[in-house]
């Protein structure tokens, strides 16, 4: 409900509180920056557990993969452009690296970001990405995984009983 809540606020002020430009700036940083936060949604919900109407079941692993195969690619493209392995991507997939209206362009060219500001976003949001998916991760094993139930309820209780009277 809290993440429902912060999505529909977040929605509200970028479609009625954003400039249009600014709003342009996020669509075209979210092209590339999609490939992170989806890929890393989509493992994070491997751990989501569905209404039974849903049939989540074995669907899981294979969204799981999915995600986890994107995410990795991402992730170790940008660790070589970071690294100077690898290039920038500019251009577009369709037309190549000639044409002007890739979004790395558009982000070098109309919102004058230096090649050293787009390798460091991009890592910034590949690393994010991957502290979001361990803390996910850890929540949800933790909270899965009776095993840890006593430690955790002796370490939350700690405190929070009253009295006998």
């Amino acid at each position: 409900m809290i993440l429902a809540a912060a999505l529909i606020a977040a929605q509200t002020f970028m479609t009625w509180g954003l400039s249009e430009d600014r709003a342009h700036l996020w669509m075209i940083f979210g092209g590339v920056g999609g490939e992170f936060y989806l890929s890393a949604a989509m493992v994070c919900l491997f751990y989501f557990e569905f209404p039974e109407k849903f049939r989540w079941g074995s669907c899981r692993y294979i969204v799981l993969f999915i995600g986890a195969a994107s995410f990795f690619e991402s992730y170790s493209f940008w660790k070589k452009v970071k690294s100077g392995v690898e290039g920038i991507p500019y251009g577009s997939m369709i037309h190549g690296e000639d044409e002007g209206g890739g979004d790395m362009n558009i982000l070098a060219d109309d919102y004058h970001w230096t090649q050293h500001q787009i390798v460091l976003t991009y890592n910034h949001l590949a690393d994010a990405c991957v502290a979001a998916m361990i803390v996910i991760y850890l929540v949800f094993n933790l909270r899965l995984n009776r095993v840890f139930y006593p430690l955790l309820a002796r370490c939350f209780s700690v405190g929070l009983t009253t009295p006998e009277q």
